[in-house]
């Protein structure tokens, strides 16, 4: 999680974030409070755990009046200088489309099969086309996205699903929808074997 709020906070034009936990999650939320006793702008939010897409609603009131929000999922770590994030809200601002972080499938990765079906614009920047259970350059979602405000609205009336394909599904059906292709210092920490790539690679 501090992985999250460094890149976070690092990522200029972020003035505060937050973050939405379960009431159970104890120790986090310990945690969290000595950061933000600490002076971090952090909110915590409480939320059962009841999917990525409930977990964006409940941001609804901490965005206001925003133009755009970050969202970064703390299990998918990427290293680099220049954190995913920055890259990310320097290409909206840019271009004003919704925008996914993209990455080469590495071996072992997580759970489940969605993979980005996209055409190429330019550089790392794509276009996000369709989503597949297979495709040959195994591009996958993973875990950085850039909305504008306006998804709470959509979000209304989409079904409220564990997963957020429906709203990235909405996008695409309508041509609003990048990616941005990241290298391969990705680690999947909500896996073991991922875990234990990252620890090592940080040793």
């Amino acid at each position: 999680i501090d992985w999250a709020v460094e890149e976070a906070l690092e990522t200029e034009g972020c003035k505060e974030l937050a973050v939405v936990i379960s009431e159970n999650k104890k120790d986090l939320h310990n945690h969290l409070n000595n950061l933000k006793n600490n002076g971090l702008p952090i909110t915590i939010l409480f939320r059962e755990p009841l999917g990525l897409m409930d977990a964006i609603i409940s941001l609804k009131d901490f965005v206001s009046k925003e133009e755009a929000f970050g969202l970064i999922l703390p299990d998918m770590l990427y290293i680099k200088k220049l954190n995913a994030m920055q890259q990310m809200i320097e290409n909206f601002n840019k271009n004003k489309i919704p925008l996914v972080g993209l990455m080469h499938e590495p071996d072992g990765f997580g759970k489940g099969a969605a993979y980005a079906q996209a055409e190429k614009i330019e550089e790392n920047l794509f276009k996000v086309t369709g989503i597949s259970p297979s495709h040959p350059l195994k591009l996958r979602f993973f875990g950085r996205y850039v909305f504008p405000r306006e998804i709470f609205e959509i979000l209304d009336k989409l079904p409220k699903t564990e997963s957020e394909l429906p709203l990235l599904e909405h996008f695409i059906e309508r041509s609003l929808l990048h990616g941005i292709l990241f290298d391969n210092n990705i680690f999947d920490t909500g896996i073991p074997e991922g875990y234990e790539i990252a620890k090592k690679t940080l040793e």
